[in-house]
């Protein structure tokens, strides 16, 4: 995306985590699902000034957490490659 003055700038990050186990053998998932946002440090940092997109995914390859961020951006953000950027954990 563009600022008023016709930079480019980072306007969206979409991070997908992939955990090393099945969704079902795991203990609290729930309860870590729910919280583990709030304690991440660079996501809450971030996300105070970019749009910050969260998935969790399990060894099956489910969606156990789709996390949309609150603020949205006009533009979507672009693949890697391009000039937005793509990150795997």
């Amino acid at each position: 995306m563009r600022n008023e003055q016709n930079r480019l700038r980072i306007g969206r990050i979409g991070v997908d985590l992939h955990l090393a186990g099945v969704a079902s053998g795991m203990k609290s998932l729930e309860r870590v699902l729910e919280q583990f946002e709030d304690f991440c440090i660079v996501t809450q940092s971030v996300r105070a000034g970019i749009t910050v997109d969260v998935r969790v995914f399990d060894l099956n390859g489910a969606c156990l957490l789709p996390s949309v961020a609150l603020e949205t951006h006009a533009e979507p953000a672009m693949e890697a490659g391009g000039n937005g950027a793509s990150v795997r954990s």
